[in-house]
């Protein structure tokens, strides 16, 4: 059942295929987190997490709108 709040943003539960997606791309960019984790303080790297956080938003913002694709 979907869901609008007072902003026009709809909400639903998501499904397996879905949640997998998410879940996946969230481990993912934990391990790329970890390696970036044993680089020295860098602006690079603070660039670096905060665009791997980013891209990992934008994908669940995806899933959510326009579902998982077909197997």
């Amino acid at each position: 059942m979907k869901q609008q709040d007072q902003f026009g943003s709809l909400y639903r539960p998501m499904d397996d295929a879905e949640n997998r997606i998410i879940y996946g791309a969230r481990e993912i960019a934990s391990d790329f987190g970890d390696l970036l984790d044993r680089l020295e303080d860098s602006r690079e790297k603070d660039l670096a997490l905060t665009r791997l956080e980013e891209a990992v938003m934008w994908l669940t913002k995806h899933v959510v709108r326009h579902g998982a694709p077909a197997d």
